[in-house]
């Protein structure tokens, strides 16, 4: 299973804090992540405030719900930085190989449709790929009859 995770309004820290704030944000979601899953699994930071997950072995929709929540609830908690409290939340997408795609550009386009769906739905929040997620997908790309 492929988790995409983006910060959730991590601009506006980088903007009302600094960039070193942010800097540590981003050393913290790391931490964060590799703390709250498994030793088999893989945590990458892909770029700017957006970094994966990949979920060995688990594609059960329980199971990844489980690591969803628990991501979730290791962001629940303040960072400090330099006496600030600051809080950081996160949006998740989750695709699974090879139902949601074959190659890896399909997979990633998977989480990606779900992790912006999970931005729209009020963020700090997961969505997991499947036929409502496309289905919705679908619909926002159809044009607007008159």
């Amino acid at each position: 299973t492929l988790l995409l995770v983006d910060l959730d309004k991590f601009k506006a820290i980088n903007d009302t804090l600094g960039h070193a704030a942010g800097d540590a944000v981003l050393i913290a979601t790391g931490q964060r992540l590799k703390a709250a899953t498994r030793e088999v699994d893989v945590v990458a930071r892909l770029g700017g405030d957006e970094f994966a997950v990949l979920l060995d072995g688990t594609h059960e929709t329980e199971a990844i719900a489980g690591v969803c929540e628990r991501l979730l609830e290791s962001f629940a908690a303040p960072l400090d930085f330099e006496g600030h409290a600051v809080q950081a939340g996160i949006s998740l997408g989750a695709a699974v190989y090879p139902r949601d795609g074959l190659s890896q550009s399909e997979l990633y386009k998977a989480a990606d449709r779900v992790l912006y769906e999970a931005k729209n739905a009020g963020r700090n929040t997961w969505r997991i790929y499947g036929r409502k997620a496309e289905a919705t997908f679908e619909l926002a790309l159809a044009p607007v009859s008159e």
